[in-house]
C-alpha cells in the first residue's frame, strides 16, 4: 500500500513542524500554502519565492502529487465529469458544474462506496479509503484549472 501522500498530508501544524526542523522561517509555511493551494502548484520549480536549496529538499523529501486526469466527459449543459487518479493510483470521481456566474465542484471524499450500488459505478469496486484534505482541494483546483475560472461552490461527495 502506498504509504506517503508527500507534502499535501500535512495540516497547518504538520507544514509548521517540518519548515522548523528544517531550520526555516515560519513565513516559508504561508509561502507553500499560497503555491500549494491559491496556486495550484503541480511542481516546486513553480514556487518562484522558495530558495532553491529548499524547493531540492521538498523535491527529495517531500513528493508533489497531483491527481491525473484519467477520462473527461462534457456534456450539452457543459458539465464536466473526471474519473482522476490520485498518487497510490485510487480513482475518484469529479464534477464541474458551470451556471451563469458560478461554478459548482461536486468533489469525492473517498475513493469508492461500500454500499455496493447496482446502478454506480462507483460502488462497484468498494471502498478503498477516505481521501486526505489536500486530494479533496486538489479536485477543487483540477476543475478550476480547466474551466479557467474560480471555483464559488464546492460539495462534497
Amino acid at each position: 500500500m502506498f504509504q506517503s501522500f508527500g507534502i499535501k498530508r500535512y495540516g497547518m501544524q504538520g507544514l509548521k513542524e517540518l519548515v522548523a526542523s528544517w531550520g526555516e522561517p515560519e513565513f516559508r509555511v504561508t509561502q507553500l500554502l499560497y503555491w500549494l493551494y491559491g496556486q495550484g502548484a503541480r511542481d516546486y520549480q513553480q514556487m518562484s519565492n522558495l530558495p532553491n536549496k529548499l524547493r531540492a529538499k521538498l523535491e527529495a523529501e517531500e513528493p508533489l502529487f497531483f491527481p491525473e486526469v484519467l477520462r473527461r466527459r462534457v456534456s450539452a449543459d457543459k458539465t464536466r465529469k473526471y474519473l482522476l487518479r490520485l498518487a497510490d493510483g485510487a480513482k475518484v470521481e469529479t464534477v464541474g458544474i458551470p451556471t451563469k456566474g458560478r461554478l459548482t465542484v461536486c468533489f469525492s471524499t473517498q475513493s469508492g462506496c461500500a454500499m455496493g450500488c447496482a446502478f454506480c459505478a462507483t460502488g462497484s469496486g468498494g471502498f478503498t479509503r477516505s481521501l486526505k484534505p489536500g486530494e479533496m482541494v486538489d479536485q477543487i483546483t483540477v476543475v478550476s484549472q480547466d474551466f479557467g475560472a474560480r471555483v464559488t461552490n464546492a460539495v462534497a461527495m
